[in-house]
């Protein structure tokens, strides 16, 4: 029998390769997205002669063509990533669940934070549920902490940015030689670039929203589609050179944590410093053998590192994910939250985390800070039934584009009106709604979202439309069932 491993694309680090390749003699193929179209074809015409019993890849290589599965592993079930959605659409968990049936194999979906459609099929023992309730050195969860950011007691000048109480428990920790993990989901210097004179905001051409500033490169960028230009001396609007930046990321964390402390040896894990692959298990372990006792990232250092030294975890504004306009916005914010704290105190020393919000009742990150998964849980689906979101429903998002914008618009209200009549009661048809990118390569963009209960229903009408706009060539339709973002 084969077994066919799915990490994270963020977790498939060189050093993670190699420990497979070593574990399982060679018996073993890698599949991932930088890999040259050479080296995939050699990974898949070894897999498919049967020379090796173990792939382990990112989420395509759900599609290996392994003849004799007998076990399918997806690490870290939650993790968005593992959803494609641009076209073709699919999810690799549901692709791994029909290829167990065609090999009559099993499935493992390991989580710390299961997905709440995991898990609520667990307890319909539709799925079987194993729960691992201790660490595995049995050491103590971190003792957490929640900091709130409205308090003015929690806020001095010296910075805005890092709480009292978190400049004072890293202030201990670089002073006992232990280590630090400073974690803000959002990359660059300053996310947003206006001028104070008339108003104008620096904008993506292409995609409509605003360009994140990123000091080391002195560079202005689309954190969406790449675009990027130099930093301007002056407004284009008025002429004026009183440019304003505002918010922050991880860039000007690791600079803030350089202006406070002084004997502070900072690294900095995020899409932009680790654009090469082998630079990100460099920085992990230059940070692993204590080259730097700061580690400053987004979410790619909140999962599966385990690092001895650790004792302070810093979440230095937890409310970015609640901000995001998805209804899976608390579940994506208190499964951070959670895989960040577990850093902290993995080894013989205590822990400690911190997070800084400036909405400290909300119950993600009450039920984050206290790690209670089942409590979040309960919470959070009595929110689902009520809102009718999975796993109470199907949703489907419904993509209108066009060059022409009148004809995007008249387009989505004509197919909304056709749904309206082939559903009648059996679904809710919402929209249209202009998307946070409403303009992107040179197309004007709409939505609509769609809750069903009945799949055949849903997959008949959809089908409908799709034949009635195929011979369309101004407009583009694209429907993607369960989209994990719309």
């Amino acid at each position: 029998k084969s077994v066919l491993m799915l990490v994270p694309e963020i977790s498939l680090t060189p050093m993670m390769m190699e420990y497979f390749i070593r574990r399982f003699n060679n018996n073993v193929a890698i599949l991932h997205s930088e890999l040259t179209p050479a080296e995939k074809y050699d990974e898949y015409r070894k897999i498919a002669k049967g020379e090796c019993q173990v792939v382990v890849g990112a989420r395509s290589a759900i599609f290996a063509p392994l003849k004799n599965i007998g076990l399918i592993i997806l690490d870290e079930e939650h993790t968005e990533s593992y959803k494609q959605d641009v076209t073709p659409f699919y999810h690799a968990r549901e692709v791994a669940i029909m290829r167990s049936k065609m090999h009559n194999a099993k499935v493992l979906l390991g989580s710390a934070t299961p997905s709440l459609e995991s898990r609520a099929r667990a307890q319909k023992n539709v799925y079987h549920l194993l729960k691992l309730t201790k660490r595995v050195n049995k050491q103590p969860l971190p003792q957490t902490i929640v900091v709130n950011l409205q308090d003015y007691h929690n806020i001095d000048r010296e910075s805005y940015i890092l709480s009292i109480p978190l400049r004072k428990a890293l202030r201990k920790v670089l002073d006992r030689g232990e280590q630090a993990i400073l974690l803000i989901n959002r990359r660059g210097f300053s996310t947003n670039v206006s001028c104070r004179s008339c108003g104008h905001i620096f904008k993506c051409p292409t995609c409509g929203i605003p360009l994140t500033y990123h000091k080391s490169l002195n560079i202005l960028k689309c954190h969406h589609c790449d675009y990027s230009m130099p930093y301007p001396d002056i407004c284009p609007e008025c002429g004026k050179n009183y440019l304003m930046k505002t918010g922050f990321g991880t860039e000007r964390i690791e600079e803030e944590v350089q202006k406070l402390f002084h004997d502070a040896k900072t690294l900095r894990l995020d899409s932009d410093s680790a654009k090469i692959r082998t630079k990100i298990p460099s920085i992990i372990e230059s940070f692993r053998k204590k080259e730097a006792n700061v580690l400053i990232g987004t979410q790619m250092i909140a999962k599966g590192h385990d690092f001895p030294d650790v004792t302070l975890v810093g979440i230095v504004l937890a409310d970015i994910g609640l901000s995001m306009p998805s209804y899976r916005s608390s579940e994506r914010a208190f499964q951070l939250i959670t895989q960040a704290v577990g850093r902290s105190g993995r080894k013989d020393k205590e822990g400690l985390a911190i997070i800084q919000t400036y909405n400290p009742s909300h119950y993600a990150i009450t039920m984050a800070a206290r790690q209670n998964y089942e409590m979040f849980y309960e919470t959070e689906m009595k929110m689902r039934r009520q809102q009718k979101f999975p796993p109470y429903s199907f949703l489907a998002s419904l993509t209108i584009s066009s060059k022409n914008e009148d004809l995007t618009i008249s387009s989505t209200i004509n197919i909304k009106d056709f749904l309206d009549a082939e559903f009648d009661d059996k679904a809710l048809v919402l929209g249209p709604t202009t998307p946070y990118i409403p303009y992107e390569n040179e197309m004007h963009v709409r939505n609509l979202l769609v809750k069903f209960k009945d799949y055949e229903l849903a997959k008949a009408v959809f089908n409908k439309v799709l034949k009635s706009y195929a011979s369309k060539t101004q407009i583009n339709l694209t429907i993607n069932i369960d989209p994990y973002n719309f």
